[in-house]
């Protein structure tokens, strides 16, 4: 019997990434780690970590989508305004992941709870010459409901 499923991992992250570019105007790109970097002054990269199982039941399941969101400037830090900023889109950032602790999907289903949980200033990548803000962001879906 063939299953029948929606992939909520990318509607999620496709919404997300809908809802940064409203905000923002800056790259808004879905990737991996291994891929490079863009060659833009800000960029920002939605990276799939993976989920977790919160609840289950016969008629459903609710899990917890975890998502590595980065900041990516080009590296200024000899310009003496630069960190204030990082800190000023960092902080636009997390104000606009407030604002929005839902999001409908296109499957008209909804993520809930999102949250911008730790975030590193910094954070350590292989390519030299970019400042990278880094966001442990997750959230939690209710999906495969009969």
């Amino acid at each position: 019997m063939a299953v029948t499923y929606t992939n909520n991992f990318n509607n999620i992250m496709d919404k997300l990434m809908e809802t940064i570019k409203a905000e923002m105007p800056i790259p808004v790109q879905k990737t991996t780690l291994e891929q490079p970097l863009l060659k833009a002054n800000e960029s920002i990269r939605i990276i799939p970590n993976g989920s977790s199982l919160v609840e289950y039941a016969s008629h459903m399941e609710q899990r917890e989508y975890s998502i590595t969101i980065q900041y990516v400037f080009t590296d200024r830090r000899d310009n003496h305004n630069f960190l204030d900023h990082v800190m000023n889109n960092c902080s636009r950032l997390e104000a606009l992941i407030h604002d929005n602790l839902t999001l409908t999907l296109t499957d008209s289903t909804t993520a809930f709870d999102l949250r911008m949980n730790e975030m590193e200033l910094d954070a350590e990548i292989e390519e030299e010459g970019f400042f990278v803000a880094e966001y442990d962001f997750t959230c939690q879906h209710i999906g495969n409901v009969a």
